[in-house]
C-alpha cells in the first residue's frame, strides 16, 4: 500500500485560476479582452509591456424619451484597431444615457441638455490618451462613438389632446421636427442637426404661434451636445460625440396650442483608418470593450511568442528502506527567454507517481518568470519493495511547456544496509 502526504512550501495562491487580470477583462485562448461599462466617472486601460495595438468596440448612448414615449436617438457603435505602446495609459469614457422628460440629467460625456419634460442628450463613448481634466484642446480621443439625441417634449392641443413631440436622431442623424397644430396654428420647434466630422450639428428652429414663439436649439459644439430651445415647449438636446448634436427647437404656442418641440441631434462619432461606424440596431448598451493579444505584438501579431517551459527537479535519498518513509523535495520553476519572462505560467498542476499510482497532486495558480516553488513529498516504501524505488513527477500548465523528473534509489531491507 503506498501512503503520500504532501507539504506545500514556500507557496502562495493555491487553487486552480486564471493569472490575475482585472475583474473586467477576461482571457480567451490569446486574447485579452476588457469591458468598461457605465459608471459616470472616466476609467483606465494599461496595457502590458510589449502591446503594439488594440482593438476597441465603444458603444454611445441613447438620448431620452418624451412623455408620450416619443424616443431619444440610439447611440454609435465605433470599431478599430489602435496603436499604443507597452505599458501606455488609455483613458475611457462611457457615455451616459440620457435622461428621460422630467429628469434633467444629461448623459455623462457631451449629452446637451433637454430641460423640463424634453429627452436628455446621450453622451459619447470614447477612448483618449489624455485625461479630461486635460479638455479636448488638442483633441486625444482616438476613438468616438457618438450619443443619440433627446426627444422634444409633447404639445398640447385646446382640447387638451397630446401630440408628439419630435423624436431624437441617432447618432450622426437629425432629430425630428415636433407636431404643428391648426385653429388656432402653431408650428412646431425643428430638429436639431447631426454633429459632423467638422463641426456642431445646428440647433432646430424655433416653432412659432400667435401668443408666443418658442425657442431656437443651441449649436452643438467640440464634444458636446447643444441644449434644446427651453420655451414654449422644451426641445431634446443633442447627443455627444466628436461634435454634438444640434438642440430642438421649442414649440410655438396659439392660445390653448402648444406645439411640440423638435428632437435633439445625434452627435458625430471617429474610427481609425479601416475601422467603422455602424448604429447600434441592437439596443446595446453604452460601454468600451479593449482587446489585446498576448502571443507577444498585439492584435494581428504573426509572430507568436514560444511558450515559456517548466523546469522540475527532485532531490530525495540515496537508499531507500522498504516499510519506512523516504522524504523528497520537488522544485518547480521555469526556463524563459527575455520575451518570455513578461508572461505568467497559470494553472500548474504537478504529479507525483510511483509505478502509475498516484502518490500526491498539487495546484499552483500562477508561476511567474524568476520565481520558484518547492514541494516536499512523504512516502511510504511498502514493505515488499526491492530493488529500485523510483517516482515520477510530472509539471503541466496553461500556457507552457510541461516537464517531467525522475528518481530512482535502492531498496534496503534493513535501515543499516
Amino acid at each position: 500500500m503506498l501512503i503520500a502526504t504532501g507539504l506545500l512550501a514556500s507557496m502562495f495562491g493555491v487553487g486552480w485560476a486564471r493569472a490575475a487580470l482585472p475583474s473586467n477583462c477576461s482571457q480567451v485562448g490569446s486574447t485579452v479582452s476588457c469591458k468598461f461599462s457605465y459608471t459616470g466617472a472616466e476609467q483606465r486601460f494599461t496595457g502590458p509591456a510589449g502591446t503594439t495595438s488594440v482593438r476597441v468596440v465603444a458603444i454611445g448612448a441613447a438620448g431620452g424619451a418624451a412623455s408620450l414615449g416619443e424616443p431619444g436617438g440610439a447611440g454609435a457603435v465605433a470599431t478599430g484597431t489602435l496603436k499604443v505602446t507597452g505599458g501606455q495609459t488609455l483613458y475611457v469614457e462611457v457615455g451616459g444615457a440620457g435622461g428621460n422628460y422630467g429628469n434633467d440629467v444629461a448623459g455623462f460625456n457631451g449629452g446637451g441638455e433637454g430641460h423640463g419634460n424634453g429627452g436628455e442628450g446621450g453622451g459619447a463613448s470614447d477612448v483618449r490618451t489624455s485625461p479630461r481634466t486635460a479638455g479636448l484642446h488638442p483633441d486625444t480621443r482616438l476613438l468616438i462613438a457618438g450619443g443619440g439625441g433627446g426627444a422634444g417634449e409633447t404639445g398640447t392641443t385646446m382640447s387638451f389632446d397630446q401630440v408628439p413631440g419630435g423624436s431624437g436622431g441617432a447618432a450622426g442623424a437629425a432629430g425630428a421636427s415636433g407636431t404643428s397644430l391648426s385653429s388656432p396654428s402653431s408650428m412646431g420647434g425643428g430638429g436639431g442637426q447631426a454633429g459632423s466630422t467638422t463641426g456642431g450639428g445646428k440647433g432646430g428652429s424655433a416653432g412659432t404661434g400667435s401668443y408666443e414663439d418658442g425657442q431656437v436649439g443651441s449649436d452643438g459644439t467640440l464634444g458636446r451636445g447643444g441644449a434644446g430651445g427651453v420655451y414654449v415647449e422644451f426641445g431634446g438636446g443633442g447627443g455627444g460625440g466628436l461634435y454634438g448634436g444640434g438642440g430642438g427647437g421649442g414649440g410655438g404656442a396659439s392660445g390653448g396650442n402648444l406645439a411640440a418641440a423638435g428632437g435633439g441631434g445625434g452627435g458625430s462619432s471617429r474610427a481609425p483608418a479601416a475601422g467603422s461606424v455602424a448604429p447600434n440596431t441592437a439596443n446595446l448598451a453604452p460601454s468600451v470593450t479593449i482587446s489585446y493579444s498576448v502571443t507577444g505584438g498585439g492584435l494581428g501579431s504573426s509572430a507568436p511568442v514560444a511558450r515559456p517551459k517548466l523546469r522540475l527537479a527532485i532531490h530525495g535519498p540515496r537508499l531507500v528502506a522498504a516499510g519506512r518513509i523516504a522524504g523528497y523535495r520537488i522544485t518547480l520553476s521555469r526556463t524563459d527567454t527575455n520575451l518570455q519572462r513578461r508572461y505568467s505560467v497559470t494553472h500548474v498542476q504537478i504529479v507525483s507517481r510511483h509505478a502509475g499510482h498516484l502518490l500526491h497532486r498539487w495546484w499552483v495558480s500562477t508561476l511567474r518568470a524568476g520565481h520558484s516553488r518547492t514541494l516536499r513529498l512523504r512516502v511510504w516504501v511498502p514493505s515488499a519493495a526491492s530493488g529500485t524505488f523510483c517516482i515520477t513527477t510530472t509539471a503541466t500548465a496553461k500556457g507552457a511547456r510541461g516537464a517531467v523528473a525522475r528518481h530512482c534509489a535502492p531498496v534496503a531491507t534493513e535501515l543499516d544496509t
